[in-house]
C-alpha cells in the first residue's frame, strides 16, 4: 500500500519489528505442518485423518487470527514478542499431542487451545493500551470475545466429549465470526491493510508448497536412491510448480473485493491444507514397493485434493477485484471437474488402479498452468476508489 493511501486511511506505518517476528513465527509453523504431515502419512482415511484436518485448522485459525491483528495494529512491543514466543510453544505442543491421535487424552489439547486464543486475547488487549477511540474500542471488544473463546475451551476441557465439542464449537463460533464477519462488533472497525493480508496468505501458502518437498525429501533420505525416486521426485517438483504458478500468477495480483474477504479467507485455509494433503499423498508414492499400489481410498484422497485446490482458486477468484470472470472460474471449475472424472473413470475400471491417475491429473496440472496466463491476460482488476473504506470486522 503506497504511502499515500496510509495516509488518507490511517493506516499507522509497522513497527522495525514487525516483519521479523511474523517471519519468526512462521517458523514454528513450518514444524508443526511437518508433524501434522507426519501424522497424515500414518492415518487411515476416515475419522482418523478428519481429525488431523480439524486440528490443522484450528492452528492455520491461530495464525489467521494473529495476522490479522498485526494487520490492524502495526505494533512490535517487547510484550508482543513474549505474547507471540508462549504462543509458539503452545502451537508446537498442540500439534504434538494432535499427532498422538484422536484417542489420546484430548483434555490437555483442549487445555491448549484455551491457551492459544487466550494469547490471541491478550494481544488485543495491548493493543487497546497504544490505540485511541474506535481503535482501542475495537481492540477491547476483540480481546473479549477471544477472553471468552479461551475461557469455554478451558471449561470444556475435563467434560466428556459430548460437552466438550459442543462447547468447543460455541467457543470458535464466538471468535471467528467478529473476525471475518464486516461490523459485528463495531461500525467503525479499523482498516485492514490489503497488501499485507495479501503477502501474508502469499507467504503462508508458499510454506505449505515447501512442505512438499520436504516431505518427499524424508521421504527418500535413507534409503538407496533408484531411478523410480528420481522420476517421483521430478514428478513431485513439477506439481509444486505447478500449484505455485496457479496461484501466484493470479491471486497476489487480483486484489480483494470488501464484501468477499469473509469467503477469501477460508478459501485460502482450504487451499493450504489441499496443498499440504497432495504433498503428503505424492510422497507416500516413494515407499511403495515396485509393482505395488496405494489403496484406492489414499489415491481418490489426493487427486480430490488436488481438485479442491483449483475449486479454492477459483473461489479466490472470485473474492477478487478481477473482470471479466466467467471464463476464469469455468476454466478453474473445468480442470477440477475433468481431475475427478479421470479418476472415476479408473475407479470403476477394474482393469485400472487409481494411483494410476495420479500422473495423469499432474500433467493436468502442468497444462493448467501453461494456459492459465492466456485467460488472465483477458481480465482487468478493478481498483479500490480512494474513498471506500476497507473492513473485515
Amino acid at each position: 500500500m503506497s504511502e499515500t493511501r496510509a495516509a488518507t486511511h490511517g493506516i499507522k506505518a509497522p513497527s522495525s519489528m514487525l516483519g521479523w517476528m511474523e517471519l519468526f513465527s512462521d517458523l514454528v509453523f513450518v514444524a508443526t505442518t511437518l508433524i501434522f504431515s507426519s501424522a497424515m502419512v500414518d492415518a487411515p482415511v476416515g475419522a482418523e485423518k478428519f481429525w488431523i484436518y480439524m486440528a490443522f485448522a484450528m492452528v492455520w485459525w491461530i495464525w489467521m487470527s494473529s495476522t490479522m491483528f498485526f494487520n490492524r495494529f502495526r505494533l512490535g512491543d517487547v510484550p508482543l514478542r513474549i505474547i507471540l514466543l508462549v504462543q509458539m510453544f503452545l502451537l508446537v505442543l498442540f500439534a504434538m499431542e494432535a499427532r498422538a491421535g484422536i484417542d489420546n487424552d484430548i483434555t490437555v489439547m483442549t487445555f491448549e487451545f484455551g491457551g492459544l486464543l487466550a494469547t490471541v486475547a491478550l494481544m488485543y488487549l495491548f493493543g487497546s493500551l497504544k490505540e485511541r477511540g474506535s481503535e482501542r474500542r475495537f481492540a477491547r471488544q476483540m480481546a473479549g470475545v477471544n477472553f471468552l473463546g479461551a475461557l469455554l475451551f478451558i471449561v470444556a476441557a475435563p467434560f466428556p466429549d459430548v460437552a466438550r465439542y459442543p462447547i468447543g464449537a460455541l467457543g470458535l463460533l464466538i471468535v471467528i465470526v467478529p473476525t471475518i464477519l464486516p461490523n459485528v462488533l463495531s461500525s467503525h472497525a479499523p482498516l485492514f491493510e490489503e497488501a499485507h493480508l495479501v503477502e501474508r496468505l502469499g507467504a503462508f501458502s508458499l510454506i505449505m508448497m515447501g512442505e512438499t518437498f520436504v516431505e518427499i525429501a524424508l521421504a527418500i533420505s535413507g534409503k538407496h536412491i533408484t531411478i523410480r525416486d528420481s522420476l517421483t521426485l521430478a514428478l513431485e517438483f513439477l506439481l509444486a510448480f505447478s500449484l505455485w504458478g496457479a496461484y501466484f500468477e493470479d491471486i497476489p495480483h487480483a486484489g480483494l473485493q470488501q464484501s468477499r474477504v469473509k469467503f477469501w479467507v477460508p478459501f485460502h485455509l482450504i487451499l493450504q491444507l489441499s496443498i499440504v494433503t497432495v504433498g503428503v499423498g505424492v510422497s507416500t508414492l516413494v515407499n511403495l514397493p515396485l509393482g505395488e499400489h496405494l489403496p484406492d481410498a489414499d489415491a481418490v484422497e489426493i487427486i480430490g485434493m488436488m481438485a479442491t485446490f483449483y475449486l479454492a482458486l477459483g473461489g479466490l477468484a472470485w473474492c477478487s477485484r478481477r473482470r471479466p470472470l466467467k471464463k476464469l472460474l469455468l476454466f478453474r471449475l473445468g480442470t477440477a471437474v475433468v481431475m475427478l472424472g479421470v479418476t472415476v473413470l479408473a475407479w470403476t475400471d477394474p482393469a485400472f488402479h487409481v494411483d494410476d491417475i495420479i500422473i495423469v491429473v499432474i500433467v493436468l496440472a502442468i497444462a493448467e498452468l501453461v494456459a492459465a496466463p492466456f485467460i488472465l491476460k483477458t481480465t482487468t482488476v478493478n481498483q479500490v476508489p480512494q474513498q471506500e473504506s476497507v473492513s473485515v470486522s
